[in-house]
């Protein structure tokens, strides 16, 4: 489950929007709410960042990492959204 920021009357199926530069690596047991623990499956320096994919369950989430905070790929991680990046929104909108 995710904190998020939704439209009033959200309700139903939704999508939830949230841009790669506004996800974070925590560390592993954390107690805020919105982290999701999954593994890193790809990453690719990019210049002045290294563009990932995180994988949580069936989903994958599309992460801007700093190149000296980016762990080996593999590695179990703890991916943090901060519910006032995070927009859900209808699915049939």
């Amino acid at each position: 489950t995710l904190a998020c920021q939704a439209p009033a009357g959200t309700s139903g199926s939704i999508v939830v929007a949230i841009r790669p530069e506004h996800l974070e690596l925590t560390p592993s047991g954390s107690a805020d709410e919105n982290i999701l623990q999954g593994t890193l499956e790809t990453a690719a320096f990019v210049g002045n960042m290294t563009d990932c994919i995180v994988k949580v369950g069936q989903h994958s989430f599309k992460v801007q990492l700093h190149p000296d905070r980016t762990p080996a790929v593999g590695s179990q991680v703890s991916l943090y959204i901060a519910a006032r990046h995070c927009l859900a929104m209808r699915a049939d909108a």
